[in-house]
């Protein structure tokens, strides 16, 4: 009996061990920054982080007092690899900081920091990650163009995105960005960025916030968004917020308004669907017009409150949807818009009259697409759409616009993921 009960002891303490020793591994707690070095050193040299060559990939947990992880160096990528950064509700703290460049962070939870990921002066992506509970923005950017995609950005005390001081050419993209108690995306004297495939719901609680915020900021693109729910408005363009293209955006249920303007003019908005907002569109002062649709037959936008008809039956109101005496959708659409098919956007191509030969060149690799997908080839029908988004990425600000260019490769990608399932 006495030796089965110091086996029973020895077997616990083992035990015990075994379990200590598995929590280390996968929770490092640490009081200071863990630092990637501009030389690619790692400090300090025992953190939970493995290189091999330009790749280092967490290899557990790491909960700080300070920020998490700052990167120094250039030309690497973060692979969280799915372990978690969590910080001790510092309101000035980094979960993860970067101010080399050509930088990829992705696959890492980033909880509990002043910002999640916080960009200054650099060029780098943040995809497929999960920030949440941050005491000021998910992600903060300062003049620096990125890619931000695919992350899941949740529950900041400000922002879901934050750019500023000419933080100009980022592209968000695929993000889920919702119930951030200030604003979704927030944008102040930041150009030429491009928004698109977002889902951006249910933000602004605290300080009755919207979706999509512009400040002085002109040549955004917001394409194919889920913009709903939001406490005030799903999109507010403020500030000299001049010649921007909203198109082809779900603008559903946000408390106030759909859209609202101020001092903001020559913005393109077309192809929306502005269902059930309390005001769909508001503007509180505007020194000249802004333009709600894309000629005929292309069409407007869908108001869920028109009342108009439709007596020839091209999809396409009488009379003007009118919003005051200097704006208006002329050619407010019947039905909800939807997204293009690959025949709908061979119509496109061709009701933009590009030089033949463009035209040409692109709706033959989009037959082809349809071609291969018809006789059950779907690898041979994704790979003709890449060879289309291709050109099109060639033919930007030569023979497409940037508005159409984005709308293509937007469209044709939407379409390939469709395929992959």
């Amino acid at each position: 009996m006495k030796r089965k009960a110091i086996s029973g002891v020895v077997l616990t303490l083992l035990l015990i061990s075994v379990l200590a020793l598995a929590f280390n591994i996968q929770s490092v707690k640490a009081s200071g920054t863990i630092y990637i070095r501009a030389d690619g050193s790692i400090d300090p040299s025992g953190a939970p982080i493995h290189r091999a060559g330009d790749l280092y990939t967490l290899t557990g947990n790491i909960t700080s007092e300070a920020d998490g992880i700052v990167i120094e160096r250039n030309n690497m990528t973060l692979d969280g690899a799915g372990y978690t950064v969590q910080g001790i509700v510092s309101d000035m703290s980094m979960g993860i900081g970067v101010s080399g460049n050509n930088v990829t962070i992705k696959n890492v939870e980033i909880a509990t920091f002043g910002y999640g990921v916080f960009l200054i002066g650099s060029s780098n992506s943040v995809s497929g990650n999960t920030i949440m509970y941050s005491k000021q923005d998910g992600i903060r950017v300062i003049s620096s163009n990125n890619n931000i995609t695919g992350n899941q950005i949740t529950s900041s005390n400000h922002d879901g995105i934050g750019l500023w001081g000419s933080s100009n050419y980022n592209s968000i993209a695929c993000n889920n960005i919702t119930a951030n108690n200030y604003n979704g995306i927030f944008l102040d004297s930041s150009s030429n960025n491009n928004i698109v495939q977002n889902n951006i719901t249910a933000n602004g609680a605290w300080v009755s916030g919207d979706g999509i915020v512009i400040i002085a900021s002109s040549n955004i693109s917001i394409y194919g968004n889920i913009i709903a729910n939001n406490w005030r408005a799903g999109i507010g363009l403020w500030g000299s917020s001049n010649y921007n293209s909203i198109a082809c955006n779900n603008i559903t249920a946000n408390a106030q308004y759909g859209i609202e303007l101020s001092s903001s003019s020559n913005n393109v908005v077309y192809h929306n669907n502005f269902v059930n907002n309390n005001n769909q569109v508001y503007i509180w002062t505007s020194p000249s017009a802004n333009y709600w649709d894309d000629g005929y037959p292309s069409g407007g936008n869908y108001w869920s409150d028109y009342n108009g008809v439709d007596t020839d039956g091209d999809g396409i109101g009488n009379t003007p949807y009118i919003i005051n005496d200097n704006n208006q959708d002329n050619f407010p659409l019947m039905e909800p818009w939807s997204a293009p098919t690959m025949k709908s956007l061979i119509r496109t191509i061709v009701f933009w009259h590009l030089p033949k030969g463009t035209e040409n060149s692109l709706t033959s690799k989009l037959q082809n697409a349809i071609q291969s997908l018809e006789n059950g080839q779907q690898n041979a029908a994704i790979n003709k759409l890449n060879a289309f988004i291709n050109e099109v990425k060639a033919q930007r600000n030569k023979k497409l616009t940037n508005e159409q260019a984005d709308m293509l490769i937007a469209e044709a990608q939407r379409i390939i993921n469709t395929i992959q399932g």
